[in-house]
Protein backbone atom coordinates (compact mmCIF):
# COMPACT_ATOMS: atom_id res chain seq x y z
CA UNK A 1 0.00 0.00 0.00
CA UNK A 2 2.76 2.37 -0.15
CA UNK A 3 0.90 4.62 -2.74
CA UNK A 4 -1.01 5.39 -0.14
CA UNK A 5 1.48 6.85 2.22
CA UNK A 6 1.50 10.65 3.41
CA UNK A 7 3.57 10.04 6.15
CA UNK A 8 7.12 10.37 6.74
CA UNK A 9 8.21 7.81 9.22
CA UNK A 10 11.21 9.25 11.31
CA UNK A 11 13.78 7.30 13.13
CA UNK A 12 13.97 6.92 16.50
CA UNK A 13 18.17 7.97 16.91
CA UNK A 14 17.27 9.74 20.40
CA UNK A 15 16.46 8.30 23.51
CA UNK A 16 12.88 8.73 25.04
CA UNK A 17 14.57 11.40 27.22
CA UNK A 18 16.04 13.38 25.10
CA UNK A 19 13.04 13.73 23.07
CA UNK A 20 11.02 14.89 25.35
CA UNK A 21 13.44 17.61 26.64
CA UNK A 22 12.00 19.96 24.68
CA UNK A 23 8.14 18.60 24.02
CA UNK A 24 6.22 21.80 25.27
CA UNK A 25 7.75 23.93 22.71
CA UNK A 26 7.13 22.04 19.32
CA UNK A 27 3.88 22.86 17.70
CA UNK A 28 1.07 20.31 16.61
CA UNK A 29 2.21 20.15 13.41
CA UNK A 30 5.58 19.21 14.76
CA UNK A 31 3.89 16.42 16.99
CA UNK A 32 2.22 15.00 14.37
CA UNK A 33 4.92 14.74 11.91
CA UNK A 34 6.60 13.02 15.04
CA UNK A 35 3.82 10.85 16.07
CA UNK A 36 1.56 10.48 13.14
CA UNK A 37 3.53 8.09 11.17
CA UNK A 38 5.46 4.68 12.80
CA UNK A 39 3.70 4.78 15.52
CA UNK A 40 -0.31 4.73 14.31
CA UNK A 41 0.63 2.35 11.81
CA UNK A 42 1.45 -0.71 14.11
CA UNK A 43 -1.67 -0.32 16.00
CA UNK A 44 -4.21 1.42 13.53
CA UNK A 45 -4.79 -1.53 11.37
CA UNK A 46 -7.45 -0.83 8.91
CA UNK A 47 -8.03 2.49 10.11
CA UNK A 48 -4.55 3.49 9.30
CA UNK A 49 -5.84 3.70 5.22
CA UNK A 50 -8.74 6.39 6.64
CA UNK A 51 -6.15 8.68 8.79
CA UNK A 52 -3.62 8.51 5.62
CA UNK A 53 -6.69 9.68 3.46
CA UNK A 54 -7.94 12.54 5.47
CA UNK A 55 -7.33 16.22 4.16
CA UNK A 56 -4.16 17.77 6.29
CA UNK A 57 -7.17 20.20 8.63
CA UNK A 58 -8.35 17.17 10.50
CA UNK A 59 -5.35 15.09 9.95
CA UNK A 60 -3.85 15.61 12.66
CA UNK A 61 -6.52 16.56 15.31
CA UNK A 62 -7.96 12.97 14.45
CA UNK A 63 -4.55 10.78 14.61
CA UNK A 64 -4.17 12.25 18.09
CA UNK A 65 -7.50 11.46 19.47
CA UNK A 66 -6.62 8.09 18.35
CA UNK A 67 -3.37 7.72 18.82
CA UNK A 68 -4.83 8.79 22.99
CA UNK A 69 -8.46 6.47 22.66
CA UNK A 70 -5.68 3.29 21.36
CA UNK A 71 -3.38 3.91 24.13
CA UNK A 72 -5.88 3.81 26.96
CA UNK A 73 -7.94 0.76 25.18
CA UNK A 74 -3.81 -1.14 25.85
CA UNK A 75 -4.35 -0.30 29.06
CA UNK A 76 -7.97 -1.56 29.52
CA UNK A 77 -7.45 -5.22 27.36
CA UNK A 78 -3.89 -5.47 29.36
CA UNK A 79 -6.03 -8.67 30.75
CA UNK A 80 -2.70 -9.64 33.05
CA UNK A 81 -2.98 -6.92 34.96
CA UNK A 82 -5.68 -7.29 37.50
CA UNK A 83 -8.80 -5.33 36.87
CA UNK A 84 -9.06 -2.72 39.62
CA UNK A 85 -5.00 -2.11 38.91
CA UNK A 86 -6.33 -1.61 35.16
CA UNK A 87 -9.46 0.80 36.32
CA UNK A 88 -7.05 2.46 38.61
CA UNK A 89 -5.19 3.47 36.00
CA UNK A 90 -7.81 3.64 33.95
CA UNK A 91 -8.85 6.74 36.41
CA UNK A 92 -5.74 8.26 35.81
CA UNK A 93 -5.30 8.47 32.30
CA UNK A 94 -8.76 10.46 32.58
CA UNK A 95 -7.37 12.49 34.97
CA UNK A 96 -4.01 13.39 32.98
CA UNK A 97 -6.55 14.14 29.80
CA UNK A 98 -8.02 16.79 32.37
CA UNK A 99 -4.98 18.26 33.78
CA UNK A 100 -5.28 16.45 37.09
CA UNK A 101 -2.57 14.32 36.83
CA UNK A 102 1.04 14.23 36.05
CA UNK A 103 1.56 12.73 32.68
CA UNK A 104 5.35 12.32 33.23
CA UNK A 105 4.48 9.86 36.43
CA UNK A 106 1.64 7.95 34.22
CA UNK A 107 4.10 7.40 31.92
CA UNK A 108 6.86 6.22 33.53
CA UNK A 109 4.16 3.90 35.55
CA UNK A 110 2.83 2.96 32.61
CA UNK A 111 5.86 1.66 31.05
CA UNK A 112 7.10 0.02 34.18
CA UNK A 113 3.52 -2.07 34.63
CA UNK A 114 2.04 -2.35 31.53
CA UNK A 115 4.95 -2.49 29.01
CA UNK A 116 6.54 -5.71 29.64
CA UNK A 117 3.59 -7.42 29.51
CA UNK A 118 2.50 -6.42 26.11
CA UNK A 119 2.82 -9.30 23.18
CA UNK A 120 1.92 -6.77 20.48
CA UNK A 121 5.21 -4.74 19.15
CA UNK A 122 2.82 -2.01 18.44
CA UNK A 123 1.30 -2.02 21.22
CA UNK A 124 4.57 -1.73 23.32
CA UNK A 125 6.15 0.82 20.65
CA UNK A 126 2.84 2.99 21.48
CA UNK A 127 3.23 2.93 25.57
CA UNK A 128 6.80 4.67 25.17
CA UNK A 129 4.86 7.89 23.59
CA UNK A 130 2.71 8.58 26.25
CA UNK A 131 3.80 11.54 26.97
CA UNK A 132 4.57 12.79 23.96
CA UNK A 133 1.19 12.36 23.07
CA UNK A 134 0.31 14.47 26.23
CA UNK A 135 2.48 16.94 24.50
CA UNK A 136 0.81 17.09 21.38
CA UNK A 137 -2.81 17.54 22.63
CA UNK A 138 -1.66 20.48 24.29
CA UNK A 139 -0.21 21.78 21.17
CA UNK A 140 -3.55 21.61 19.50
CA UNK A 141 -6.01 24.60 19.01
CA UNK A 142 -8.71 25.29 22.36
CA UNK A 143 -11.25 23.76 20.35
CA UNK A 144 -9.73 21.12 19.19
CA UNK A 145 -8.54 20.03 22.86
CA UNK A 146 -12.37 20.54 23.94
CA UNK A 147 -13.36 17.77 21.35
CA UNK A 148 -10.37 15.76 21.89
CA UNK A 149 -11.32 15.91 26.06
CA UNK A 150 -14.78 14.88 25.45
CA UNK A 151 -14.51 11.84 23.03
CA UNK A 152 -11.88 10.87 25.84
CA UNK A 153 -14.32 10.89 28.41
CA UNK A 154 -17.07 9.03 27.04
CA UNK A 155 -14.24 6.17 25.55
CA UNK A 156 -12.74 5.87 29.46
CA UNK A 157 -15.74 5.59 30.53
CA UNK A 158 -16.72 2.37 28.30
CA UNK A 159 -13.07 1.25 29.28
CA UNK A 160 -13.82 1.33 32.65
CA UNK A 161 -17.42 -0.42 32.19
CA UNK A 162 -16.03 -3.24 30.29
CA UNK A 163 -13.63 -3.65 33.16
CA UNK A 164 -16.20 -3.48 35.79
CA UNK A 165 -18.44 -5.89 33.69
CA UNK A 166 -15.76 -8.30 32.87
CA UNK A 167 -13.50 -8.26 35.85
CA UNK A 168 -10.83 -10.49 35.50
CA UNK A 169 -10.20 -13.26 32.72
CA UNK A 170 -11.36 -17.20 34.06
CA UNK A 171 -14.77 -17.05 34.54
CA UNK A 172 -17.51 -16.82 30.97
CA UNK A 173 -19.57 -13.40 32.02
CA UNK A 174 -22.02 -12.02 29.91
CA UNK A 175 -23.91 -8.55 28.55
CA UNK A 176 -26.84 -8.70 30.75
CA UNK A 177 -29.03 -7.24 27.95
CA UNK A 178 -29.01 -4.87 24.20
CA UNK A 179 -29.56 -1.46 25.86
CA UNK A 180 -25.65 -2.55 27.70
CA UNK A 181 -24.38 -3.77 24.17
CA UNK A 182 -25.77 0.03 22.86
CA UNK A 183 -24.25 1.97 25.45
CA UNK A 184 -20.85 0.14 25.22
CA UNK A 185 -21.06 0.70 21.22
CA UNK A 186 -21.64 4.14 21.84
CA UNK A 187 -19.12 4.82 24.17
CA UNK A 188 -16.15 3.46 22.47
CA UNK A 189 -17.36 4.29 18.62
CA UNK A 190 -20.53 6.33 18.16
CA UNK A 191 -19.04 9.15 20.18
CA UNK A 192 -16.12 8.69 17.43
CA UNK A 193 -18.62 9.70 14.77
CA UNK A 194 -19.68 12.82 16.76
CA UNK A 195 -15.83 13.89 17.84
CA UNK A 196 -15.02 13.35 13.84
CA UNK A 197 -18.30 15.12 12.85
CA UNK A 198 -17.85 18.02 15.34
CA UNK A 199 -14.29 18.59 13.50
CA UNK A 200 -15.33 18.45 10.29
CA UNK A 201 -17.92 21.32 11.08
CA UNK A 202 -15.34 23.26 12.62
CA UNK A 203 -13.06 23.32 9.65
CA UNK A 204 -15.37 22.66 6.82
CA UNK A 205 -18.13 25.69 6.17
CA UNK A 206 -19.52 23.71 3.54
CA UNK A 207 -18.74 20.31 5.04
CA UNK A 208 -22.04 18.74 4.66
CA UNK A 209 -25.95 18.44 3.21
CA UNK A 210 -27.33 17.85 6.07
CA UNK A 211 -27.59 19.70 9.48
CA UNK A 212 -25.07 19.55 12.06
CA UNK A 213 -27.76 17.67 14.53
CA UNK A 214 -28.89 15.26 11.24
CA UNK A 215 -25.17 14.66 10.81
CA UNK A 216 -24.51 13.71 14.72
CA UNK A 217 -27.31 11.74 14.84
CA UNK A 218 -25.91 9.09 11.32
CA UNK A 219 -22.86 9.73 12.64
CA UNK A 220 -22.98 7.87 15.97
CA UNK A 221 -24.71 5.04 14.11
CA UNK A 222 -21.78 4.39 11.98
CA UNK A 223 -19.42 4.47 15.15
CA UNK A 224 -21.42 1.79 16.30
CA UNK A 225 -21.93 -0.16 13.27
CA UNK A 226 -17.99 -0.82 12.87
CA UNK A 227 -17.81 -1.35 16.95
CA UNK A 228 -20.60 -3.63 16.16
CA UNK A 229 -18.78 -5.08 13.22
CA UNK A 230 -15.85 -5.70 15.47
CA UNK A 231 -18.48 -7.23 18.64
CA UNK A 232 -19.81 -9.81 15.82
CA UNK A 233 -16.19 -10.86 14.01
CA UNK A 234 -14.71 -10.93 17.35
CA UNK A 235 -17.29 -13.55 19.30
CA UNK A 236 -15.38 -16.65 19.28
CA UNK A 237 -11.71 -15.27 20.40
CA UNK A 238 -14.08 -12.94 23.22
CA UNK A 239 -15.28 -16.22 24.64
CA UNK A 240 -12.35 -17.65 25.25
CA UNK A 241 -10.85 -14.88 27.07
CA UNK A 242 -14.49 -15.04 29.42
CA UNK A 243 -16.25 -11.95 27.56
CA UNK A 244 -19.59 -12.21 25.68
CA UNK A 245 -20.92 -8.75 24.45
CA UNK A 246 -23.86 -10.38 22.19
CA UNK A 247 -26.69 -10.75 25.45
CA UNK A 248 -27.80 -14.24 25.36
CA UNK A 249 -30.66 -14.68 26.89
CA UNK A 250 -30.77 -17.10 29.61
CA UNK A 251 -27.31 -17.29 29.68
CA UNK A 252 -25.31 -18.00 33.33
CA UNK A 253 -22.18 -17.17 34.26
CA UNK A 254 -19.65 -19.68 33.32
CA UNK A 255 -21.33 -21.05 31.10
CA UNK A 256 -21.14 -20.71 27.09
CA UNK A 257 -24.44 -21.23 24.90
CA UNK A 258 -24.50 -23.77 22.07
CA UNK A 259 -22.52 -22.45 18.86
CA UNK A 260 -26.21 -22.88 17.32
CA UNK A 261 -27.81 -20.22 19.58
CA UNK A 262 -24.89 -18.40 19.01
CA UNK A 263 -25.28 -17.92 15.61
CA UNK A 264 -29.07 -17.43 15.71
CA UNK A 265 -28.58 -14.80 18.26
CA UNK A 266 -25.83 -12.53 16.05
CA UNK A 267 -28.32 -12.65 13.35
CA UNK A 268 -30.56 -10.44 14.25
CA UNK A 269 -27.33 -8.17 15.64
CA UNK A 270 -26.15 -8.58 12.26
CA UNK A 271 -29.48 -7.20 10.97
CA UNK A 272 -29.30 -4.01 13.48
CA UNK A 273 -25.98 -3.40 12.24
CA UNK A 274 -27.23 -3.33 8.68
CA UNK A 275 -29.96 -0.94 9.82
CA UNK A 276 -26.55 1.52 11.46
CA UNK A 277 -24.64 0.99 8.00
CA UNK A 278 -27.48 2.09 6.17
CA UNK A 279 -27.82 5.38 8.23
CA UNK A 280 -23.83 5.92 7.64
CA UNK A 281 -24.16 5.79 4.47
CA UNK A 282 -26.71 8.65 4.56
CA UNK A 283 -23.79 10.49 6.34
CA UNK A 284 -21.29 9.81 3.53
CA UNK A 285 -23.41 10.92 0.93
CA UNK A 286 -23.90 14.04 2.53
CA UNK A 287 -20.05 14.59 2.76
CA UNK A 288 -19.20 18.11 0.14
CA UNK A 289 -15.59 17.58 0.36
CA UNK A 290 -14.51 14.93 -2.42
CA UNK A 291 -11.55 13.83 -0.96
CA UNK A 292 -13.24 14.12 2.65
CA UNK A 293 -15.95 11.81 1.55
CA UNK A 294 -13.38 9.09 0.76
CA UNK A 295 -11.68 8.78 3.39
CA UNK A 296 -15.16 9.06 5.18
CA UNK A 297 -16.59 6.20 2.94
CA UNK A 298 -13.45 3.69 3.40
CA UNK A 299 -14.00 2.07 6.67
CA UNK A 300 -18.51 1.70 5.87
CA UNK A 301 -17.36 0.13 2.45
CA UNK A 302 -14.97 -2.40 4.63
CA UNK A 303 -17.10 -3.57 6.67
CA UNK A 304 -20.36 -3.93 3.97
CA UNK A 305 -17.89 -6.51 3.11
CA UNK A 306 -16.98 -7.85 6.77
CA UNK A 307 -20.37 -8.04 6.99
CA UNK A 308 -21.30 -10.02 4.29
CA UNK A 309 -18.67 -12.80 4.97
CA UNK A 310 -19.93 -12.93 8.81
CA UNK A 311 -23.32 -13.57 7.18
CA UNK A 312 -22.79 -16.99 4.96
CA UNK A 313 -20.04 -18.07 7.40
CA UNK A 314 -20.20 -20.77 10.03
CA UNK A 315 -19.05 -21.04 13.56
CA UNK A 316 -16.13 -22.85 12.43
CA UNK A 317 -15.56 -20.57 9.99
CA UNK A 318 -15.75 -17.63 12.87
CA UNK A 319 -13.43 -19.26 14.96
CA UNK A 320 -10.82 -19.45 12.26
CA UNK A 321 -10.95 -15.67 11.84
CA UNK A 322 -13.21 -13.13 9.47
CA UNK A 323 -11.25 -10.90 7.61
CA UNK A 324 -11.23 -8.60 4.05
CA UNK A 325 -8.24 -9.86 2.46
CA UNK A 326 -5.40 -7.26 1.19
CA UNK A 327 -6.06 -7.91 -2.28
CA UNK A 328 -10.00 -7.47 -1.48
CA UNK A 329 -8.96 -4.00 0.54
CA UNK A 330 -6.97 -2.82 -2.42
CA UNK A 331 -9.84 -3.29 -4.60
CA UNK A 332 -12.35 -1.72 -2.57
CA UNK A 333 -10.18 1.16 -2.16
CA UNK A 334 -10.01 1.72 -6.33
CA UNK A 335 -13.52 0.97 -6.91
CA UNK A 336 -14.73 3.48 -4.50
CA UNK A 337 -12.60 6.20 -5.28
CA UNK A 338 -14.51 5.61 -8.90
CA UNK A 339 -17.75 5.52 -6.68
CA UNK A 340 -16.93 8.40 -4.59
CA UNK A 341 -17.38 10.85 -7.96
CA UNK A 342 -20.97 10.65 -7.66
CA UNK A 343 -22.46 10.38 -4.39
CA UNK A 344 -24.82 7.93 -5.41
CA UNK A 345 -22.87 4.99 -7.13
CA UNK A 346 -21.39 4.71 -3.23
CA UNK A 347 -24.67 3.23 -2.10
CA UNK A 348 -24.92 0.91 -5.27
CA UNK A 349 -21.40 -0.07 -4.62
CA UNK A 350 -22.12 -0.76 -0.63
CA UNK A 351 -25.43 -3.17 -2.01
CA UNK A 352 -23.07 -4.75 -4.28
CA UNK A 353 -20.47 -5.15 -1.42
CA UNK A 354 -23.04 -7.42 0.58
CA UNK A 355 -23.15 -10.68 -1.90
CA UNK A 356 -20.25 -13.07 -1.64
Amino acid sequence: MAEWHMYVEMADDHSSSARLSHGKGRSASDWEAHLAGDVLKHVSRSFYITLQLLPKRVRGPICLGYLLARTSDTIADTESVAAAERLNFLQRFDAAVKGDEAVSELHVALQNQFQPLQTDPGETKLLDHTEEAFHWLGAVSDYEQEVTRAVLDEILLGQRLDCERFGDPGVLRHLPGSCELEEYTYLVAGSVGVFWTRLCFHHWDKFADGSQATMLGWAKSYGRALQLINVLRDLPKDLENGRCYIPIPGAQEGVQPSSEELIDVSRGWEERCQEQLEEAMCYCQAVRPVRLRYATVIPLLLAERTLAYLRQASWETRKQGIKVSRDEVKTILKRGLVANLRRKRLRAYAIELREV
